[in-house]
């Protein structure tokens, strides 16, 4: 199930990080075993604020697992659902909501690459962006290759020291000076 999340009273915003598996966890516990249609709105208590929820999507669960069978993959969207204690539930952002969502349950936005990993330097017939480099640019900027829960798993890096160490490995860059 996906939830638009924003805070109920726009006079008790904080900009606290809200731990959305957390989240999800007491949902499922707050809510078990009851139907929610796509489109019902909802009031949420969470970490003694109220938060107002809309149902956005709600998919089934994959029937072949309940005959014993392997996961089809199928996803089959519906309009009406049940949570129960092993649901799924993701949260997301409202729009012009200055909620400050982390964790694995908050969707995913569509995000597109700006770095397509079958990018190839040495196609475009530049001096010295041989392999080596393209390499060492693709590495520097995995942060935009990989989903930001990876990346907030990851800590925050610099760029710009991160190609340091690359050169550095392959004995290219003689100073160094991090900060």
């Amino acid at each position: 199930m996906t939830i638009e999340i924003d805070f109920l009273q726009k006079k008790s915003i904080d900009s606290n990080p809200y731990d959305t598996d957390k989240m999800a966890a007491e949902f499922i516990q707050q809510f078990n075993n009851q139907a929610f249609s796509v489109g019902q709105q909802l009031v949420f208590s969470f970490n003694e604020k109220l938060f107002g929820l809309l149902v956005k999507d709600i998919e089934a669960m994959d029937p072949s697992i309940l005959k014993g069978e392997p996961a089809t993959g199928k996803r089959q969207k519906i309009e009406v659902g049940l949570v129960v204690g092993n649901s799924q539930v993701a949260f997301e952002k409202a729009e012009n909501s200055s909620l400050n969502l982390i964790g694995k349950a908050k969707t995913k936005e569509n995000r597109q690459s700006i770095i397509n990993p079958d990018w190839n330097f040495e196609k475009m017939g530049i001096g010295g962006l041989d392999k080596e480099f393209s390499d060492i640019f693709r590495r520097a900027f995995a942060s935009r290759v990989f989903p930001p829960e990876i990346v907030e798993q990851m800590g925050e890096f610099k760029k710009e020291n991160l190609i340091k160490l690359a050169l550095l490995k392959r004995n290219k860059y003689n100073e160094i000076s991090f900060q």
